[in-house]
């Protein structure tokens, strides 16, 4: 459970911290959706929109470049090295938004999660962070960001509280450069079901 969800908040961040932009050409066409495959599974995993791939194979624990799509909407499906993958989704990819595809894994299946990352770049001195529960079995979580080397929860209110699918990004101060991440179930702090130290 605790490598699952490690994935998955590392996950969440990759999506979170990305400075995305979308421009149009001005001639009056339409302006392209993008879309990427972040894979945290163990297997090399191919992004699918209606049958076709979308991504090259990518390797686990790295991310694919964005394609570039026209807006549509999409029958999506990822393909993994060991053969296995989740069921496929309808997803709506809309004009000028960015998406990543997290590929995930419970046990040896790879299943998928679709989540828009237009995320604005913070201010300068801030950082922004989302995170993404898609696990089926940990219920609602309550995540802190905590400054090191401290990891009492004691008093403190989570960053994000009640986490099902992906939170609302948070913005706060870059410093201290360095923050620890603890997970725990939701409304309960000593209910601890990941810390990233």
């Amino acid at each position: 459970m605790q490598s699952v969800m490690r994935t998955l908040l590392c996950a969440g961040a990759a999506i979170a911290v990305s400075l995305l932009t979308a421009c149009g050409s001005g001639s009056g066409t339409t302006t392209p959706a993008n879309i990427r495959i972040v894979n945290d599974t163990a297997f090399t995993a191919t992004l699918y929109l209606n049958g076709s791939a979308s991504s090259s194979a990518t390797n686990t624990h790295s991310s694919s470049a964005y394609a570039a799509v026209t807006p549509s909407t999409y029958t999506l499906n990822v393909a993994s090295s060991n053969g296995s993958s989740g069921p496929a989704s309808t997803v709506g990819l809309g004009t000028a938004q960015n998406y990543t595809a997290l590929a995930y894994q419970r046990g040896s299946v790879v299943y998928s999660a679709v989540y828009a990352d237009n995320q604005a770049a913070p201010s300068t001195g801030y950082a922004s962070l989302d995170v993404a529960n898609v696990s089926q079995d940990a219920g609602p979580l309550d995540v802190y960001l905590v400054s090191p080397p401290s990891t009492d929860l004691t008093g403190l209110s989570p960053t994000f509280s009640s986490v099902t699918g992906l939170s609302t990004a948070s913005t706060f101060a870059a410093t201290p450069t360095k923050y620890d991440i603890i997970v725990t179930a939701a409304g309960n702090p000593t209910d601890i079901r990941l810390t990233l130290l």
